[in-house]
């Protein structure tokens, strides 16, 4: 299964994507599913696996996201 994490913002994607950049996890800029919400935007796709890193490097980062939806 894939984690999604939705963002209040672009702004937020896009700070998170640099972030992540620096790192050796993997992962894509998508927009949000259509399950998720119907509004458009972008979202970060990742293994579910790999949730927890990401929860902890955007905590060590101060990073703010919305949610994480494992579908």
């Amino acid at each position: 299964m894939d984690a999604y994490i939705v963002f209040k913002s672009v702004h937020d994607v896009m700070k998170m994507d640099a972030i992540l950049s620096e790192t050796t996890l993997e992962y894509k800029l998508v927009p949000v599913p259509r399950k998720i919400s119907e509004s458009c935007g972008i979202s970060i796709k990742m293994a579910e696996t790999a949730a927890d890193d990401f929860m902890r490097i955007a905590d060590e980062h101060g990073a703010e996201f919305q949610k994480i939806i494992i579908l």
